[in-house]
């Protein structure tokens, strides 16, 4: 898997330093006895996505496919946005009438992230792709925050359209 490597040094050792604290934060809290031992499982997978990011300076590229195979690219990245509304479908009913009410109190924290995983990873896999045709990532810019994704249908870079085809913009 490539990495972006677009951050600023500054914001590689802010992710850096913030992961390293959430690590250490969720081990130590526990030791100290100032935290649940709920926290610990999610404190220390967020804690470790962001230290990894910040070491790697950048988020990764997930590839769709090679430059020559541009149809087969835009394929995946509709398949991958389909993904989300799946596991979405799914993880609410299952994650919220079946398991959590079975869950035990003093883990509800760890229970709820660990059933939550999927859906994130299918939302970062579809978020992170590659552009077949550029290489960079299909919906990540600098200027486009991260929390602004939804809905693209087009390469931020490129402008090459989920139809296949270049998107005009007016």
């Amino acid at each position: 898997m490539k990495w972006s490597r677009t951050f600023p040094t500054w914001a590689r050792i802010a992710f850096a330093v913030f992961g390293f604290a959430n690590i250490f934060g969720a081990l130590l809290g526990t030791r100290m006895g100032r935290a649940s031992i709920d926290g610990v499982v999610p404190g220390i997978a967020v804690g470790a996505v962001f230290a990894t990011v910040g070491l790697k300076g950048g988020f990764p590229l997930i590839p769709t496919t090679g430059p020559d195979a541009v149809s087969v690219g835009i394929r995946t990245i509709r398949r991958r946005q389909l993904a989300i509304f799946i596991v979405a479908a799914v993880w609410i009913p299952l994650a919220m009438i079946v398991v959590m009410p079975k869950a035990p109190a003093n883990l509800q924290t760890t229970v709820f992230f660990i059933l939550a995983v999927p859906l994130f990873v299918a939302f970062f896999v579809w978020a992170l792709s590659a552009c077949p045709r550029c290489g960079r990532h299909f919906l990540l810019n600098k200027g486009i925050p991260f929390w602004a994704l939804w809905p693209r249908s087009r390469c931020q870079n490129c402008g090459l359209g989920t139809d296949g085809g270049p998107t005009h913009t007016a």
